[in-house]
Order: C-alpha cells, then structure tokens, then sequence
C-alpha cells in the first residue's frame, strides 16, 4: 500500500488512485464532509487549531472564491426575485413520489408516500453548499420555547458569540430602510414587538444600495471578507466534485472515508485521525446508514417547520411616507419567538420565491410576511433509508415519513391568525398571495434526524456530537439540534459545531 503520509495535505489533490489504494493524511488530520456553513465552521476552527483538514464535496465550485454567495453578483442586488431561479436550479428535490413524475425533473423515489412527504426539502450539493444560497438570516433561539438541552445557558451563549463572529452578524445593515421604520412602528402599535433581523451581511453602501452576503466565503476568513481565509493556508485542502460513498470503520475507529471523484469516476479512500460529517440533515444520516452506522435513532426524531406567507401592499397613509427614487433600502424585520407566541416571523422581500412582485405595482409598497411555527419532537416523523432504491448519486434513497399532530395543526392555525392580523395591519393582500401554508419541507430547516443527548437509544450523537461508539467520528449540522425551534437552524448549527470543534482540538 503506498504511504503518503509524509506529504503535506494541500499535495493530495494530484495524487490519483485506483479503488484499491489508500490515501493517508498527514498526523492529525482531519477530513471534513460537506462544506456549508458547519463544515466551514470546522474547518476555520480546526486549521486554527493546527489540524491539517481535508474538505470535500459532492457539488463543484461555483464562485472565484470558496464559498463566496452568489447573491453578491450585482444582478442580484437591487431584485431579489431574479435569485429565485438560481435556487431553484441549484438544489435538487429529495423525495419526489411516483405521483409527482410529470411534474418534476428529480429522481422519482417509488417508496415515497405522498400524505408523508417533505415534498419542498432540498439538498444542494455545490462546494459552500446552501450557504451560497441562503438568506442569512441568523436569530437565536428561544431559551424557553427553543430551548436547546445538553448546553448550559452561559454556554450556549458563547457559542453563539463565535458563531456570529464568524458570520459578521449583524441588525444595523438594513436599519436605514424607511419601509422598515414605517413597517416597524405599525406593527408595533398592533401590540407586536418588531426587530431588526439579524443578518449574516456586510453593508458596503447605502447610495446605491449595495451588501455583501456572508456564505462559507466569509467563516472561511473569520468572519472578515478582507482577511486571508483558511481557503489559501497550506494546512487546508478542498477536494470539489468528490463523493464520499461509505466510511470504514473497525470496533471505535472510523479508518477511512470511500470517496469518488466525479469528474473521473476513480475511487480512492482517504484515511485521517479525526471524520467530520456536515452533509446537511438528510445527507448526513443517508451516508451513515449507507456505511453501516445505524443507530436506532438514525433519521427519527425529524423535526420540520410549518411555514406560512402572505404579501401585502402597503396601505396609502404609509405608502406616503416611503422613499421615493431607485435606491430604496428594503426592509429585513422580525417578530422574536415568545413565551405564548410559539412562532418566528420575518417581514423581508424573499428570496426563495414565495411570491413574486406583480407587473405594475411598486415594489416599494410590497412587504412580504412570512411566519415560521414548530412542531412537536416525536419518534415516528422520520427519514428512512432505502436498501433497494438509488438517489441519482447511488446512495440509499432517503424517505419521508412526516405528519403534524393535533397540537402541531392548532399552533399552525394560531401562527396564521396571527399573521393575518399582523398584515391587515399594514395593508391590503395583492390578489393571489393571501395567507397560505406553503409546501411541507420549504422551510429548509430539519433538525433532530442525527440528535445529540445522553442516551445512545435516544439519540445518535452524544452531546458533543460524537457519534455513539466511535471514537472519532462526529457530526454537524441542523440534524443535530435536538428540538424543534421555530426560528433558522443555520446560526445555532454552528454554535454547536464551533463547541465540537473546540473538543476535538482539546483531545
């Protein structure tokens, strides 16, 4: 067997090797699989930490630099609406039913039950994965409603500090918008208690309105767009279009990770000290279940947001006191989670096309609302893992198992009252986007479906994200959240993500 351990990891890429051979990355190493915003969180902290890190994924690159978001292209600036399509090409379905086949171009899953299905859930393989398509929106949970168990107060709280850091976080970038002043004080003499959204974002100027939007670009560089990122240290490796197919493991050990290039279609199994897995909620539990790793609670516990929108325009007494001219700043507002009000609520124009302006309205007046309600935590909402069926990428076609409860369907019910009140508010519905529920799985925010906790029958990871009898492998990403929340995954992700990092850099 040849031994490249001697190497240093940046040399690997030029290496090619057949199934048979093995790769061997230099002493503690790590190898990190995905590279989203968690996977970036692991890779900035552990090459800080003097760990040469390895990073692939299944999707190419797609910027001029690693991770950079594709929102920042000037075309995407002043309309958000043209973003849509790039996100919808970019992430494919992951469960689409027999019954759908004439209406979509993903892989058709013949096990999928159509009553069951996330229908609207996507995984984007593309190197920063949904991170170069993400809306950036960066809240807190809820210590009480959201509360995340296992990880003290205080702690948590720091966590979340770096995280933020790391993200450049902020609530002023868009507090200049007018429509938000205008928008905020309505709502607020409704009885609401409206903020500014925290936003993973930069304002670069006000005249012409111009941000910069933070993908895993900006982890990369801590948190700084004109800092070196981890991208060009020595220590780090990005492997693009590979495919990680199954890891090896032997007793505690995981001793190797099967990966394919997908440009060439060779197979090589790279070998590291440490295996980070940070492939989103659904990807991540699919390659564990394809390498053999089954937990009971692999995949169970799957919690998903209900997700709600409406667009209003604006009534004439506050249409009056807008900006009038090509520059106008829009708003990104939000309704914080509360103790009696289990719902996340932001007031934007979106991104992900909930719905676009009409021709002939003025996009100044149009505020979209759109409401975010939890579910209750239960074993049967699930994803299951077929042993018969193939994704398009030859790994075990995940499944959908998802319903809402008696007490998911009133709290859907109440958040939808409450935003139909919240919009009569400020205006009137353009025709055709009243309040409605949209596709289950839209939200985009599975969490539970690789849950940490402190029993190994309950959950899949213990709560520093190591898998259950194995010594080093660990997870990150959304799946690993063991609560239903209501607000945005991404944030408390990679707050769990950086406490994982800092464990495995203390040994």
């Amino acid at each position: 067997m040849a031994d490249y351990g001697m190497h240093s990891a940046k040399c690997l890429a030029s290496f090619h090797f057949t199934r048979d051979h093995v790769e061997a990355v230099v002493a503690k190493s790590a190898l990190i699989i995905g590279s989203g915003p968690v996977g970036s969180t692991f890779a900035r902290l552990l090459v800080g930490a003097g760990i040469d890190v390895t990073m692939i994924d299944a999707g190419g690159e797609r910027s001029s630099e690693v991770g950079r978001h594709l929102r920042n292209e000037t075309i995407y600036q002043h309309n958000p609406d043209r973003f849509t399509d790039v996100i919808r090409s970019s992430a494919m379905r992951i469960s689409v039913p027999s019954s759908r086949r004439s209406e979509s171009d993903s892989h058709i899953n013949p096990d999928q039950d159509p009553a069951t299905n996330l229908g609207a859930s996507r995984a984007a393989r593309a190197v920063g994965g949904m991170g170069i398509f993400w809306a950036g929106a960066t809240p807190r949970t809820h210590p009480v409603v959201e509360h995340i168990p296992f990880v003290d107060g205080d702690e948590l709280s720091r966590l979340y500090g770096v995280a933020e850091k790391l993200l450049h976080t902020t609530t002023s970038a868009y507090e200049m918008s007018v429509q938000g002043r205008v928008v905020t004080e309505r709502l607020n003499e409704a009885g609401y208690q409206v903020r500014q959204l925290p936003l993973a974002v930069e304002r670069l100027s006000v005249d012409p309105p111009r941000v910069h939007w933070s993908g895993p670009e900006i982890i990369l560089k801590g948190g700084d767009r004109n800092a070196p990122s981890v991208a060009d240290d020595p220590r780090f490796t990005l492997l693009p279009e590979h495919l990680c197919t199954a890891l090896v493991h032997s007793g505690r050990q995981v001793t190797g990770a099967v990966v394919r290039d997908l440009a060439t279609g060779a197979e090589r199994t790279l070998v590291a000290d440490t295996f980070v897995v940070a492939c989103g909620s659904v990807l991540t539990p699919q390659l564990l279940w394809a390498s053999g790793i089954r937990p009971d609670a692999l995949g169970r516990y799957l919690c998903e947001q209900t997700m709600a929108t409406c667009q209003v325009a604006l009534s004439d007494d506050l249409a009056s006191r807008l900006d009038d001219g090509p520059n106008v700043v829009e708003p990104n507002l939000w309704i914080p989670v509360a103790e009696g009000r289990p719902w996340h609520a932001q007031l934007h124009r979106g991104i992900f096309g909930y719905a676009a302006v009409p021709d002939g309205v003025d996009r100044r007046t149009v505020t979209d609302l759109v409401w975010f309600s939890t579910c209750d935590v239960r074993r049967e909402n699930a994803v299951t893992f077929s042993d018969r069926v193939a994704d398009p990428y030859g790994l075990p076609q995940p499944t959908f198992h998802f319903g809402a409860n008696v007490a998911d369907r009133a709290r859907a019910d109440d958040m939808v009252t409450d935003m139909a009140k919240a919009a009569t508010a400020l205006g009137k519905f353009l025709p055709g986007a009243e309040p409605a529920f949209l596709e289950a799985g839209f939200a985009l925010h599975i969490t539970g479906t690789t849950r940490m906790g402190a029993d190994a029958r309950e959950s899949v990871v213990d709560p520093y994200a190591k898998v259950w009898g194995l010594d080093n492998l660990y997870l990150g990403g959304g799946g690993v959240i063991p609560a239903g929340v209501a607000c945005n995954t991404t944030l408390t992700s990679m707050a769990l993500a950086v406490r994982t990092a800092e464990a495995i850099a203390a040994g």
